[in-house]
């Protein structure tokens, strides 16, 4: 028997479909063009560019069609992949160089006029190696469409060690490690003044004025694929080509303005961490470091177009539609049409209609960077008044039988006589010209997005021919197209008859979006006990000493280890404090005061209250010392231990809270609060938990070896925890947790900071953060022009596209964005079945509520 839900749903699904195709256009509006046609070259590939965000701390894509060659930094810095992250902590620009001499390491300021050349990226550093070279170009100004950039670069390759600093062995030189031409398209950052680096506003070339911010550049960074080696990694070893330099080839074609190169270096595995880390220094105007260098070439000035055009037709009826096409040489950037009717233009090849009698002179004005030129075709276009219809009288010939009677006896003759009859007359038809003209559903979605295209031309029309913009045509008179990729798409209509034709365009009409990734709710279960576990760090690497090969840290706490971890918001008060704070982004330290005084690992814990958006992100970096792991008798001594900034830099997300709901952590008692002051009677008020290995031990005063003198430690021996919250809208505690190898309670996690509960007031330490609560007001939806509304006010918002009613466009706007609506909206809003989620059914009830 069928399942009578299922086949409900279905009849609905097709009733819902059929109105998509006739229901009129939901309420929405749209940039239109007169009738013009699109004003881009359609043979180009436009992308939107942008200024970054920040000096350092983002990744970046590379030009390259084959992308990056390292692809680790997206996964150790919660982004995309194939891209490189910009770390940049501290310092940076001593390291790299470029020169037009290989032997000449320190590298030189070069300036060229030369629209091909050859320079060297070189490394002075202690380190003395990068495991990749990144190229940034930087051109100045507006960047003609027809530029183009080929870069080859030449140089050694290896792999990059996972140990810190271990300098390479094994190399090979690859000639042409990368050999690819680049064009505007790929200038995808900017425009702005500044480059990356550790320092902000730190300049793209040397002698820039840093005053000047609408000198504006725009960039591209280009992966060299190939690594730097310089004479502190070859010392003593045989002469290397270039001197392990990486060479760099360019070739320009119609570079108009003034460009700029800027070295980057990308490593694995360094005193930095991982990522690119070292720029070549440049001086602002006015500064005259001596370590700077560069390389920057001046481009030869485009001269100024040529102005022409065409048009068709040049006759005709009013109204009449001309479109007319530009045919000017020497790429133009920029166009102004003067119609001869007090009308203008900026479309490079636009499609006007003339509405009155007359004749006209059209003038097109073509503009680049070289200057601008007219040209001017007089009396070009002539219209005519339509002929109106006229009413004539016509004249018929009819014969008519007439009996006249003779004066023959017993005869009767019949004469046919000719007659005139004046028949009424019949008016001619007037064929109507074509005015086209249409308009879609939906103007704006999640791919793949269905569109209906609704035909309102007037005039006698006898053929349709429309395109969509994503290389799709149709010859239907109201067609529906399915948009599965995404972009902004521009749509044409060409309508013609027997009295003309016409050609409506909407330019970037269709807006279709990336669908939203299902939301990540993570599979969280509640830990099974208060003591002997394995726990599962979130760290996309695992666990730092994972001896048991399950990516955990082994939690014992037989009774006690309250006594000697802590959290403080300053380093030299080791005994730690009790924060609460409703900055999102901030600093703590883990301690340690025990008679042991160190731990081999320090790790927290995350905890956070209720229900977790989807777009929840917290951002930890530490820093600290690191050392291998030694027995219980032997305190830690400076000559053993190494200090690390950015232990781990890493993004978590909603997905990696996988235990809870519960309302204690993990401790040497059962019932331990998470956070002080906590209400452990409170059962309702839940906590997720995830658990974040730092990467790194924390060192106390009594663990260190002091019989050659206490050394000074950064932050005392402490490791430094930097968070930043996106998305928190609720409460949020942080608690830390020690991990050793070799003590007198056997290895394992013995050790975290003690809490209070309610009403208990021993020593304790803790770090909370205070969320942002997300707000309930909706807001508006893709192609709607007005936030929803609740008319009825029962706290359901009906009137989704928000003209102030309940109707049927309200459905159709429902259907189309429902992933839409259950990613960015309050869900209890939109809910109508009261079932905890937005889905089919909602629409089946808004459906029988119109």
């Amino acid at each position: 028997m069928p399942d009578s839900k299922h086949t409900t749903l279905t009849c609905l699904m097709v009733l819902l479909l059929l109105a998509l195709l006739t229901a009129p256009a939901c309420a929405g509006s749209v940039q239109l063009n007169e009738t013009s046609s699109i004003g881009v070259d359609q043979n180009l590939e436009l992308k939107d560019t942008a200024a970054l965000s920040a000096n350092r701390h983002f990744l970046i894509n590379v030009a390259n069609d084959a992308g990056v060659k390292y692809d680790k930094d997206g996964a150790l810095y919660g982004g995309p992949g194939n891209t490189y992250y910009m770390k940049f902590d501290g310092g940076g620009v001593n390291a790299l160089h470029i020169s037009g001499d290989p032997s000449n390491s320190y590298g030189s300021i070069l300036t060229s006029a030369s629209q091909s050349g050859v320079f060297y990226l070189t490394d002075t550093g202690g380190r003395g190696f990068d495991d990749d070279g990144i190229l940034m170009l930087a051109v100045q100004g507006d960047v003609p469409n027809d530029f183009r950039v080929h870069i080859r670069a030449s140089g050694y390759t290896w792999t990059p060690s996972p140990v810190a600093n271990l300098k390479p062995t094994a190399y090979t030189h690859v000639d042409g490690t990368v050999d690819e031409t680049f064009t505007k398209n790929d200038l995808i950052y900017g425009p702005q003044i500044w480059k990356p680096c550790s320092m902000s506003n730190y300049p793209i070339y040397c002698g820039q004025d840093m005053s000047d911010t609408q000198n504006t550049f725009q960039m591209m960074f280009i992966d060299l694929n190939a690594g730097i080696i310089g004479s502190n990694t070859t010392a003593g070893a045989p002469p290397l080509q270039d001197n392990g330099a990486i060479r760099v080839e360019y070739s320009f074609e119609n570079l108009n303005t003034f460009a700029a190169f800027d070295a980057y270096a990308w490593c694995l595995n360094s005193n930095q961490g991982q990522g690119i880390t070292w720029t070549n220094a440049v001086n602002a105007l006015g500064q005259s470091a001596t370590s700077a260098s560069g390389y920057t070439v001046t481009g030869t000035p485009r001269p100024a177009p040529a102005a022409g055009f065409t048009a068709n037709p040049t006759t005709g009826t009013a109204p009449l539609a001309v479109r007319f096409t530009d045919t000017s040489t020497g790429s133009p950037t920029s166009w102004s049409w003067s119609f001869g009717d007090n009308t203008t233009s900026m479309v490079q090849n636009p499609v006007h209609t003339y509405t009155t009698a007359g004749t006209y002179t059209v003038a097109l004005t073509a503009t680049n960077a070289g200057g601008s030129t007219t040209a001017t075709q007089t009396r070009f276009i002539t219209v005519q008044t339509p002929v109106s219809p006229t009413t004539v009288a016509t004249t018929v010939t009819t014969t008519v039988s007439t009996t006249l009677p003779t004066t023959t006896a017993h005869t009767t003759v019949t004469t046919a006589v000719p007659t005139t009859t004046t028949v009424a007359p019949t008016p001619t038809a007037t064929q109507h010209p074509v005015v086209a003209n249409f308009i879609a559903n939906v103007t704006a979605g999640q791919s793949p997005l269905a569109v209906q295209f609704n035909d309102s031309t007037t005039g006698s029309v006898q053929n349709y021919f429309w395109q969509f913009g994503d290389g799709g045509a149709s010859y239907d008179r109201n067609p529906v197209h399915l948009y599965t990729t995404a972009g902004r798409y521009t749509v044409s209509l060409v309508a013609s008859g027997s009295n003309g034709a016409q050609v409506k365009t909407i330019e970037q009409y269709i807006n279709v979006t990336e669908p939203a990734p299902a939301p990540t709710t993570p599979t969280a279960t509640q830990l099974p006990d208060y003591h002997y576990l394995y726990l599962k760090v979130a760290n996309d690497e695992g666990a730092r000493f994972d001896l048991h090969n399950n990516e955990t840290y082994y939690q014992k706490n037989e009774g006690g280890g309250l006594n000697a971890l802590w959290m403080t918001g300053d380093p030299a008060v080791p005994k730690g404090q009790t924060i609460t704070t409703s900055n999102q982004s901030g600093v703590f330290y883990l301690t340690d005061t025990g008679g042991r005084g160190w731990d081999d690992d320090g790790l927290v814990m995350l905890a956070v209250n209720g229900t977790i958006p989807d777009t929840f992100k917290v951002h930890i970096r530490a820093s600290g010392y690191t050392w291998s792991p030694v027995t219980e008798f032997v305190k830690l001594s400076s000559g053993t231990i190494t200090y690390v900034d950015g232990s781990i830099d890493e993004t978590f997300t909603k997905a990696d809270f996988i235990y809870g709901p519960q309302i204690w952590k993990p401790a040497g008692q059962a019932n331990y609060p998470i956070y002080n002051g906590q209400n452990m009677s409170d059962t309702q008020n839940t906590f997720y938990l995830m658990f974040i290995d730092l990467n790194a031990g924390i060192i106390g005063k009594n663990g260190v070896n002091t019989s050659a003198g206490t050394p000074t430690l950064q932050n005392s021996g402490a490791i430094k925890v930097e968070y930043s919250f996106e998305n928190l809208n609720a409460f949020a505690a942080f608690d830390a947790y020690g991990w050793c190898k070799y003590t007198s309670r056997g290895e394992g996690i013995s050790w975290t900071n003690a809490v209070n509960a309610l009403g208990q007031s021993s020593l304790a330490s803790g770090y909370s953060v205070v969320g942002m609560p997300a707000s309930t007001a909706p807001v508006s939806i893709p192609s709607a022009t007005s936030p929803p509304t609740d008319p009825n006010r029962d706290g359901l918002y009906e009137d989704l596209n928000g003209n102030g009613m309940l109707d049927f466009n309200d459905v159709v706007l429902f259907f189309n964005q429902m992933d839409w609506i259950a990613e960015h909206e309050q869900v209890s809003a939109f809910d109508f079945n009261k079932n905890g989620s937005i889905d089919f059914n909602d629409i089946v009830m808004l459906f029988n509520s119109v």
